[in-house]
């Protein structure tokens, strides 16, 4: 019951700093090993993305990709490619992005 509680109120947090723009408080929801997680990187990106922080955002991407890749059984998802070719556009990382393509 006190553990339900805990995630509730984390979950509610979460969403109120999302709508605030407070990416920082929204990340901190997640641990480091939750940010390499195909459903989870994704969001976290744009989200930095949005703000601006570009070089945050390849970074969590790539971590992702890297996971992904590192565990066979799971497949690289389509929206970690999407964020990561924005990244490396935003980066000004035109052959990076055409040998990715």
């Amino acid at each position: 019951m006190r553990r339900d509680k805990h995630l509730t109120k984390s979950i509610i947090l979460a969403d109120i700093a999302d709508v605030q723009g407070d990416v920082d408080t929204y990340m901190a929801r997640y641990s480091r090993e939750q940010l390499t997680f195909g459903t989870i990187a994704p969001g976290v990106a744009r989200r930095l993305l949005d703000a601006g922080r570009v070089d945050e955002a390849f970074g969590i991407i790539a971590d992702a990709r890297a996971a992904a890749e590192a565990r066979s059984s799971e497949l690289l998802r389509h929206d970690l490619d999407e964020i990561y070719e924005e990244c490396l556009s935003k980066q000004g990382r035109t052959d990076d992005l055409k040998f990715h393509l």
